[in-house]
C-alpha cells in the first residue's frame, strides 16, 4: 500500500456547508451556524476512496480512514497568528493576501501519531494554489511538509 502511495495521484473534491446553530450557553439568542467542509478523496491507482465532514467547531470527531485506521479529528478556522507552529505561521505570513485558513489535528490512539495540517491558499509561480503544511509527530520524531495542489473552482 505505501509503494503504491508514493506514485499515486489524489485528487479532492470540496463543498462548504453549515450546521444548524447551538443554542449559546449564555441563553442568548447569538447563535451562529457551524461551518462544515465536506471532502471526497480518490486517490489513483486503487481508487481508494474517502470522504469526512470536517465540522469546524474544535471539537473531536471519531472517523476511520482508508490508510490510516481509526482517528479523532478536530477542526477549525484560524488566523496565521493563531498558527502555534512558528514555521508554518512564518511561512503563511509572508502570504500577501489575509485569509482565511483551516487547521485540523489527526490524532492515532493506535498508532501514537498526531498530525497537524493548516490549509489555505498561496500564489505559486503566478497561479492560486492549495496547500496543506503539515507536520507529524510521534514520540520525539517529527515530519514536516508541504503539500501543493492543482486548484480547480467548480462554477
Amino acid at each position: 500500500m505505501r509503494k503504491v502511495i508514493n506514485f499515486a495521484t489524489v485528487t479532492f473534491s470540496m463543498k462548504q456547508g453549515t450546521l444548524p446553530a447551538e443554542a449559546p450557553e449564555d441563553g442568548t439568542s447569538n447563535a451562529t451556524p457551524i461551518a462544515t467542509l465536506h471532502v471526497t478523496q480518490v486517490v489513483t491507482p486503487g481508487s481508494i476512496t474517502s470522504e469526512h465532514t470536517y465540522v469546524l467547531d474544535s471539537r473531536p470527531q471519531e472517523t476511520t480512514h482508508p490508510i490510516f485506521g481509526k482517528l479523532e479529528v478536530a477542526s477549525r478556522f484560524l488566523t496565521v497568528a493563531e498558527i502555534e507552529d512558528a514555521d508554518v505561521r512564518a511561512k503563511l505570513e509572508a502570504v500577501k493576501e489575509p485569509q482565511p485558513l483551516m487547521e485540523e489535528k489527526a490524532t492515532n490512539p493506535t498508532g501514537g501519531w498526531v498530525t497537524t495540517s493548516v490549509w489555505g491558499f498561496e500564489e505559486i509561480e503566478g497561479e492560486r494554489r492549495y496547500i496543506r503544511y503539515t507536520v507529524t509527530k510521534k514520540g520525539d520524531k517529527e515530519e514536516r511538509l508541504r503539500l501543493v495542489y492543482d486548484f480547480v473552482r467548480e462554477l
